[in-house]
């Protein structure tokens, strides 16, 4: 398995424009191809961690459209994006 941590600060004006961006990524994460799981510290202004099914699909996704456009909002509207990846096992 492969993990891709996200960590972001997101600034208190910018958090309903981020939050419909967020609806829209983990309703088409949850579709893609090897998606395992979907955890959110809600705790945090932002950090999810997605389980992918092996390095392959990891790579896939995180070159896909639907990532960079998510990965681009972050970067226009966070502080700070901090996004890691490391492999577990279930």
């Amino acid at each position: 398995m492969k993990c891709i941590d996200i960590n972001a600060n997101i600034p208190n004006e910018k958090k309903p424009e981020f939050y419909q961006n967020k609806i829209q990524f983990i309703n088409e994460l949850t579709n893609q191809d090897g998606y395992v799981d979907f955890k959110e510290d809600l705790r945090k202004d932002f950090h999810i961690v997605i389980t992918i099914e092996d390095e392959k699909k990891c790579n896939e996704f995180m070159n896909s459209d639907h990532f960079h456009f998510f990965q681009g909002a972050l970067k226009t509207i966070s502080h700070n994006i901090e996004i890691k990846t490391y492999s577990t096992e279930i």
